[in-house]
């Protein structure tokens, strides 16, 4: 089990402003999740298929990657172990073989949000757009602090403050920046 990181994620622009948060919202949204990491800096297609473990025996070989069809009725016979020149491929193209170590190294942490545990707030001044969105959500081991880089690039001229704290505040808080 992570330590969770509480994320409070704040933006807010002038209230003449186009509508920079209907883009904010758009960029950050992916299906259901109101706020997705993998939105933000999306994770290779591959690696939504593989599963990674300890070392598994398929077909009298050791492996701890593979591929499994979860619609197969004989679900021993629908493992199939990921081949090395695949990984190395893999490695070269994405900078890691499987999505625990890409999500690591693009994130910071292991998994995207969950979409139960989301929340957004708007807030606008009357007879304006919204002037302001905060989302909320947890992370496996600590803020993603490359997703909180990349939307700075993005959106240049949106005031963003994100807020983060690590086990209730035990092993740490703050803010980004």
């Amino acid at each position: 089990m992570p330590n969770w990181c509480d994320n409070t994620v704040y933006f807010s622009v002038d209230p003449k402003s186009n509508d920079e948060l209907g883009q904010i919202v758009d960029a950050v949204r992916k299906d259901n999740n109101k706020f997705s990491l993998d939105a933000i800096i999306p994770m290779p297609e591959v690696f939504k298929h593989i599963h990674t473990g300890s070392a598994d025996t398929i077909d009298g070989k050791k492996t701890d990657m593979w591929w499994k069809d979860d619609n197969d009725p004989f679900p021993e016979k629908g493992v199939v172990p990921v081949p090395q020149f695949m990984r190395d491929e893999w490695t070269e193209d994405y900078g890691a073989d499987n999505w625990y170590d890409w999500a690591y190294e693009n994130w910071d942490t292991k998994w995207d949000t969950d979409p139960k545990e989301v929340h957004a707030e708007v807030d606008r001044l009357k007879g304006h757009r919204p002037t302001s969105i905060t989302y909320s959500f947890r992370t496996a081991w600590g803020p993603p602090y490359p997703v909180y880089k990349k939307l700075k690039k993005m959106f240049p001229y949106v005031d963003i403050k994100w807020y983060v704290s690590i086990e209730d505040g035990h092993e740490g808080e703050g803010w980004l920046g």
